[in-house]
């Protein structure tokens, strides 16, 4: 379980992030909802590590975590790209991989690696590839270490219907199992399937009725 107490970032004189409270349960899926510069990005960088706040603190299963401990228990994939544009993919998924070759090509023959098509471009180099395929292979890399929390910024951007499917299944792959997976998203299908949806506004967070629609959603989106 991962608890988020009182978490508040400013930039300058730009407050960002006013107090922010709120709990991720073990096999849950929870989203957060909000428009474009409310803060959603900065929470998830905080959230796992790659950020400090300015106060307020992280717990993970009750321990205050240290950036260090949330980035070995947290998969990250960012709204920006995380990859080397210079070298190929193979190259970019030996290094997540940690050069454990074994592993790697098992994931190309039968898990994410195969399931998310990574073997249709696997020698080319990332900055020729689309997007939406570099948002695929970002995906893959995030889960090359098996964690227990998977953090999305945007997943479904950029992507094709069929690759914005296999992130559903993906999230409810992950909360089967008891892990845990938390996203910030526009995209309605994505929201629908979380367990619980907070909308972030003016620096703060509120979680959403449980009877959410599309409706309801599109407001907190638009702002």
């Amino acid at each position: 379980m991962m608890e988020m107490k009182g978490i508040k970032k400013s930039y300058h004189k730009n407050s960002v992030l006013n107090g922010v409270d709120m709990i991720l349960h073990d096999g849950e899926c929870v989203g957060i909802v909000g428009a474009n510069g409310v803060g959603k990005s900065t929470l998830l960088k905080i959230a796992v590590g790659a950020l400090r706040p300015d106060s307020g603190t992280i717990y993970l299963d009750g321990i205050s975590a240290t950036p260090e401990l949330l980035g070995e228990k947290i998969g990250y994939i960012p709204q920006e790209n995380p990859l080397f544009e210079e070298l190929t993919v193979k190259d970019n998924l030996e290094l997540w991989y940690k050069g454990d070759r074994d592993r790697l090509e098992k994931e190309q023959k039968e898990g994410n690696l195969f399931r998310f098509g990574i073997h249709d471009f696997y020698k080319k180099p990332v900055k020729k590839l689309s997007g939406g395929m570099k948002k695929r292979l970002s995906i893959c890399c995030a889960l090359a270490e098996d964690p227990d929390i998977l953090v999305m910024d945007e997943p479904g951007a950029a992507l094709d219907l069929s690759a914005k499917s296999m992130i559903l299944d993906t999230i409810k792959e992950f909360t089967n199992v008891g892990k845990s997976v938390m996203i910030t998203s526009h995209e309605i299908p994505e929201l629908m399937i979380c367990d619980r949806v907070y909308g972030m506004k003016n620096g703060m967070i509120t979680q959403l009725k449980r009877e959410i629609n599309r409706d309801y959603l599109q407001k907190w989106i638009e702002g």
